[in-house]
């Protein structure tokens, strides 16, 4: 088991929609924390966009973490054929073994359907790139839901 901490663990710091910090956290003193704290590995969660980040400032941060022997996790969020595939992208690149994903966006909320297509679509994609996709219950869905979309998927 790996120890680690998350964008969230500094929820505030990194900000949250309508509330950004005049100067917010960036993933390289995240990076400093996981270090200071004896981690593992960092978590970057939905908070903060990696899809948003240039190569450039993708790479530094990749360098950056296997420098200071931290590992990164991606989680994103908008569970859709092209944000997975986007996501499945980040987390090879930072060689993520886990992708955390939140299902909705505020303009987008699938039904179970459209969620089991999605991920079927992706799972050769994650199989083959190592990557174990882990959907985070937001409350939308009850968990008999997430079984049922488990068990579809795994129906194949």
């Amino acid at each position: 088991m790996l120890v680690g901490i998350s964008t969230f663990t500094y929820t505030w710091a990194f900000g949250v929609p309508g509330s950004i910090p005049a100067i917010p956290m960036t993933l390289n003193k995240l990076i400093d924390k996981a270090v200071e704290f004896k981690a593992d590995c960092i978590q970057v969660a939905d908070n903060y966009p990696l899809q948003d980040q240039s190569r450039e400032e993708l790479t530094g941060i990749r360098d950056y973490a296997q420098k200071n022997r931290i590992g990164i996790e991606v989680g994103g969020r908008g569970l859709s054929d092209e944000n997975l595939d986007r996501y499945i992208r980040l987390a090879d690149y930072f060689s993520s073994p886990v992708l955390r994903m939140v299902i909705d966006r505020q303009e987008y909320q699938p039904d179970s359907e459209t969620v089991v297509a999605v991920i079927r679509n992706a799972l050769s994609n994650l199989e083959s790139n190592g990557i174990t996709l882990a959907l985070e219950n937001h409350d939308r869905l009850p968990s008999s839901e997430f079984r049922q979309i488990i068990e579809k998927v795994n129906s194949n």
